[in-house]
């Protein structure tokens, strides 16, 4: 009995699927992976962290995004 065969998918059924989707996934070289929850402990990281960055980038052309802002790098294809 051998491997199962790997399905992979393009960018746009990635992000198709996923504008439907009720849990985050991230794509990475035609490979969808199911991302985890937070617990409280990294939300309340996250919220001191992010409140901090906003203060911190004022005024500046940067601005600080959370988990629901999708990132994609092209050079390796990873949805974020």
């Amino acid at each position: 009995m051998g491997l199962p065969e790997i399905k992979y998918i393009t960018e746009k059924e990635y992000l198709t699927a996923e504008r439907l989707a009720t849990e985050k996934h991230e794509y990475f070289q035609g490979k969808i992976f199911a991302m985890s929850g937070a617990s409280k402990a990294h939300n309340e990281i996250f919220t001191n962290a992010f409140g901090e960055l906003i203060i911190r980038l004022k005024g500046k052309p940067c601005r600080p995004y959370g988990s629901d802002f999708r990132v994609n790098i092209p050079k390796n294809t990873l949805y974020t």
